[in-house]
């Protein structure tokens, strides 16, 4: 059992120095404070307890007593590991749907596929994000993925060494030049799929 150090005499004491006296945590002395002395503990300032008020309370303490001080501490734990379950859990809904998107995405027939491809202008209408062309590609380059200037639209060269667009030559009928025209690939269109989702759920 633990020896109690005596109490010094005639002296206002802190309720750190009165819980290193009694070998028990500040919080235990605290709660015992607040029991025997309700509004004496005053936010924001430090507290001190006469003699007379130091006897008092070690008379009211049990030998629990300084695992009732560690109360706080083990809720705290306690608390953190339930936001870290709380945090695997949300982790895992957000695997299992970015799945159940890859699933569910198929490639709609009907367009101009060249190599499987489709127009970055059409996208917008087969992702099904309520968003129309010029939206997405103000999305795409705010996002640093499309050029601005010269190269308007066109994907930044990590994403075509990535497979997420091609650059493909095609014939304006209209103007009867030959121009450079974005698509995005199967592999892209997935991916796409997922940054939407992750950008316009959080927006």
């Amino acid at each position: 059992m633990k020896k109690i150090k005596s109490l010094p005499e005639n002296k206002l004491m802190s309720i750190q120095e009165v819980a290193s006296i009694l070998g028990v945590t500040p919080e235990a002395i605290r709660i015992h404070t607040r029991r025997l002395y309700p509004g004496y503990i005053e936010n924001g300032r430090t507290t001190f307890l006469s003699e007379e008020m130091v006897f008092a309370i070690k008379k009211e303490m049990k030998p629990s007593s300084s695992l009732e001080g560690a109360r706080t501490e083990l809720e705290m734990k306690k608390m953190t590991l339930e936001v870290i379950h709380w945090l695997e859990h949300e982790n895992n809904d957000l695997k299992n749907a970015l799945t159940n998107i890859e699933n569910s995405i198929q490639i709609p027939l009907g367009f101009n596929i060249p190599d499987g491809c489709i127009q970055l202008n059409t996208v917008a209408k087969i992702l099904n994000f309520n968003i129309g062309r010029n939206i997405l590609f103000q999305i795409l380059r705010d996002a640093k993925i499309l050029m601005s200037g010269k190269k308007h639209n066109e994907p930044y060269q990590k994403f075509i060494t990535k497979e997420y667009f091609r650059l493909i030559p095609t014939l304006n009928s209209n103007r009867n030049i030959w121009m450079i025209t974005t698509y995005v690939t199967p592999k892209g269109l997935i991916w796409l799929k997922k940054y939407l989702n992750y950008i316009l759920i959080r927006s």
